[in-house]
């Protein structure tokens, strides 16, 4: 799916246009790297990658195996208070209810 947030505004000035057809991003030697050039080297990446996955897969897709599977052969999970510097609290009680949701309609 494409990107539908405009980056061409400050800070970032992102003037990737797909349909120039230009795939290449030329560093001056001995200037250090600027923001713009990694940014516009991210937007080609992403670019080449949604064009490959737009000629492999149709949108909205099933992609198998994708299937979640639950084994219940634990009587208790341990997990850790923070995760990616983020509070595990305030994810889990979603994640245990989809988890739950999607066992009980095998």
């Amino acid at each position: 799916m494409a990107q539908k947030t405009d980056l061409n505004i400050s800070p970032y000035y992102d003037d990737f246009d797909g349909d120039k057809n230009f795939y290449k991003v030329l560093f001056k030697p001995g200037f250090p790297v600027q923001a713009r050039e990694l940014t516009t080297l991210q937007s080609i990446l992403q670019n080449q990658v949604e064009s490959f996955g737009g000629n492999i897969f149709k949108e909205g897709s099933i992609v198998l195996p994708g299937a979640p599977t639950f084994e219940n052969q634990f009587s208790a999970v341990k997990l850790n208070d923070i995760n990616l510097g983020i509070d595990v609290s305030l994810y889990i009680k979603n994640f245990i209810e989809r988890l739950l949701q999607v066992n009980f309609q095998e």
